[in-house]
């Protein structure tokens, strides 16, 4: 005989709610408890003689009234845990919010000699500031110190309001070659700030092996970590923009990644 599915349902419902093992050692005992007179004369003479001193009976109704009371506890007690279950489980089934470094894109380009920077956010609007936290190789005792603050291509404040799915657009670096570049094995970046243009000197040693021998500047590849910051929310994520240099030190895009938070 198969039941129908509503009665299905509330039989396992109910078997959820009730039927824990505490609650049939708790109702066992109190019958035993409330009915042990009764009980008694179903032992030998010999056994009720001795507990005859613990021996006492309450009224049926009291044996009613403790058992509906076992139920009750037991009743909230499971609804309270299944209740509890089901909150979790949709909880969890919930779609997580994304965190802020992925509702930030920054992807670099390059014109000629100068690197810039789209930021496409998909973030709350907000002010938004960028600002270089490191650069290298650079060469020994190079300034200027870090960080600074990037230059937004239409604006000369350091913040920039953003609506949410928009894109601004920022001033990097530029890279000029000299002619004594290579002779000297380092190369000059001037970085654009709102208020000033800083220059940093990068290092090319590493174009070259132990032998002296050039190897190419593809081998050198210059990094600059980028901090964006949003501040009304008060989130940041950073982004590590890698270059490489040509035979004619033209610099060219080689990826973006981000920097892993700690």
């Amino acid at each position: 005989m198969s039941w129908p599915a509503p009665i299905k349902t509330r039989g396992r419902v109910w078997k959820a709610v009730l039927w824990r093992p505490v609650v049939g050692v708790v109702a066992i005992a109190w019958t035993v408890v409330s009915n042990l007179t009764t009980l008694l004369d179903l032992l030998p003479q010999r056994l009720r003689d001795a507990l005859q001193p613990l021996s006492f009976s309450l009224p049926l109704w009291v044996w009613g009234v403790g058992v509906l009371g076992i139920l009750l506890i037991a009743v909230m007690e499971g609804a309270y845990r299944e209740i509890s279950q089901r909150d979790a489980v949709i909880e969890q089934s919930k779609p997580k919010p994304r965190a802020f470094g992925n509702l930030i894109q920054l992807i670099p380009s390059e014109q000629y000699h100068d690197i810039n920077l789209g930021l496409v956010s998909t973030a709350d609007t907000d002010w938004f500031t960028v600002s270089v936290l490191d650069v290298r190789p650079r060469v020994p005792g190079d300034r200027p110190p870090l960080p600074w603050d990037v230059k937004w291509a239409d604006i000369d404040d350091k913040r920039r309001h953003i609506p949410k799915n928009s894109t601004a657009n920022l001033r990097l670096c530029r890279i000029e070659t000299q002619q004594d570049d290579k002779t000297r094995r380092a190369i000059r970046a001037r970085f654009f700030t709102p208020s000033e243009e800083l220059e940093v000197t990068l290092s090319l040693a590493e174009a070259w092996n132990a032998q002296d021998i050039f190897i190419g500047f593809r081998m050198v590849i210059p990094e600059i970590q980028i901090r964006v910051t949003a501040e009304g929310v008060n989130k940041t994520t950073d982004r590590r923009v890698s270059l490489t240099l040509n035979d004619q030190l033209e610099p060219h895009i080689y990826k973006v990644e981000v920097v892993p938070e700690g």
